[in-house]
């Protein structure tokens, strides 16, 4: 795919956000096309008026940063997990926050989060980190 292409679907997924701002979820390029998530039928109309893949989502951005939100405040709270958290990502589409731990925490963290249910009904789901992310090193001059 040309620079030009991905920086034309970038743009049409700019208009499209602004469109259906309050039912945006997220989006994504995938086999050439632009795929936008949204929460209401009309919304899914506006995005293949405009050219791009619709698909439907559970929640908004706005919902998902939120529960993001509520979820860190949740691994960080007395008395919450015990957790090395690696990196924590909003999931637009399928519609969750995810949360990558080392491999031996996440059997563990998946049980709290669905006991404590820390997104208040928007799913978690944790999955076994790599690690984290290391600079290459320099070569010597």
């Amino acid at each position: 795919m040309s620079q030009d292409h991905t920086d034309a679907l970038l743009s049409l997924n700019s208009r499209i956000k602004d469109e259906v701002r309050e039912h945006y979820a997220a989006s994504w390029i995938e086999d050439g096309a632009l795929h936008v998530a949204v929460t209401s039928d009309a919304a899914a109309g506006k995005v293949a008026a405009a050219g791009a893949e619709p698909h439907r989502a559970p929640f908004t951005e706005e919902a998902l940063k939120e529960a993001l939100d509520r979820v860190l405040a949740w691994t960080r709270s007395p008395g919450g997990p015990e957790v090395h958290l690696h990196r924590a990502l909003l999931d637009g589409r399928e519609g969750g926050v995810v949360l990558h731990v080392p491999s031996e925490e996440a059997p563990d963290l998946q049980e709290a989060a669905r006991r404590d249910d820390p997104g208040r009904g928007v799913p978690v789901q944790v999955r076994a980190s790599a690690g984290l992310a290391r600079p290459y090193p320099r070569k010597s001059p």
